[in-house]
Order: C-alpha cells, then structure tokens, then sequence
C-alpha cells in the first residue's frame, strides 16, 4: 500500500491514526512462503513501522508489504510466490526488486546453460544465490554430490550486463569439474567438512 500522508507524518502519530485497525502483511524476503498475516500498526520509536502479528510476534515491514485487505493481500502474495517458483530448477535466493526487474534474464541463463549441458548425465540443474558476493552467484548441482552445490559459482553483475559471458563461464568450469578425478576430489572435499568441521 502506498505511504499514508505521502510519508509526511511520523510512525507514531500513524499508529495513532490507526489505533485498533488490523492491515494484512505479505513477506518480502528470500525463500519466503509469502502467506498473509493479520497486523495491527504499534508504536515503536524508529522511522520503518513495526507490525504485531496476532500470535503476538512481530517485524519491521514497509508500507509496500502491508495491504488494506485479506484478498489484496493474497493476490500479491500469490503473485510473489509465482515470482519465485514459476520457470525455476530450484527457488532463486534473491531477493524480490530483483526478481521483479530481471526474472526474464534469469530464466534465459538458467534455460541455455540448460539446454548446452543436456547431454551431461551429472548435470542437475542451477540456482541463483545473492549472498553480498558482489552479484548474484550461479550454483551448480550435480547428480552426486547431494546436499550441497557442485563447481564455481560465476558471479552476474547486479545489472546483468555480464549475462552472456557467466553462462559461457559457467559452461566452460562445468566442463572442467565434471570428470571421475574432480569429482572424487569434491567429495573428499565434503566427507572431510562434515567430519572435521568447515574452518
């Protein structure tokens, strides 16, 4: 919903205003389920509101998260959700602004990546992780390494002006690694992590 008084007014006079007045609240985070949750407005002394769920938890949310009714609520959830999982091997951990900007960049990535390894009988699949490694990362799966992502990860420009070169990357390192004596390495690799510990 849009900023009430076009932000010209303070959370706490806001929650005045709204005193007793139940808004629905639909996550933005990454791997959300994004499900609708009753929230009333509380006062709190900080620039972003902060909404109390009925269950008594709560959680600083803008405006643009926080809708007048359940339905308005569960359209947008639905739609986020779609964002997410639609088109996906597995749900990108992204978050939603980029999602919404560039989700057609990303499904052309994953799909010719796809459809260049086809023939690979360990290749599995990808994901797209934004971990504040300076882009969003492309991560590898491979039919025998379970549980944990396989290869380098070739890194996309926030603005994805270096889509074409990362999938070429990508292509190229899965050629590399994907051979009995690297893989062997890797799983070596993780049967030493999950025994000793990862430092």
């Amino acid at each position: 919903m849009e900023i009430p008084f076009n932000g010209n007014v303070s959370v706490r006079i806001m929650e005045k205003y709204y005193k007793g007045r139940t808004f629905y609240y639909v996550d933005s985070a990454k791997r959300s389920d994004f499900d609708v949750m009753e929230c009333k407005l509380t006062d709190v002394d900080c620039e972003t509101p902060y909404w109390k769920f009925s269950d008594g938890r709560g959680t600083f949310a803008d405006w643009e998260d926080i809708f007048d009714s359940w339905e308005e609520a569960k359209t947008e959830g639905k739609r986020r959700k779609d964002l997410f999982t639609v088109g996906f091997y597995d749900t990108p951990f992204v978050g939603l602004k980029t999602l919404e900007k560039y989700k057609d960049k990303m499904l052309y990535i994953e799909n010719t990546i796809n459809k260049y390894l086809k023939g690979f009988e360990n290749f599995q699949g990808i994901d797209f992780c934004d971990v504040s490694a300076g882009g969003i990362q492309i991560r590898g799966h491979h039919k025998e390494i379970k549980g944990y992502t396989y290869g380098r990860q070739p890194t996309i420009k926030y603005d994805f002006s270096n889509a074409g070169d990362v999938i070429w990357e990508f292509l190229k390192m899965w050629g590399e690694v994907d051979n009995p004596q690297v893989i062997a390495r890797g799983k070596a690799f993780i049967a030493d992590g999950e025994k000793y510990g990862w430092d």
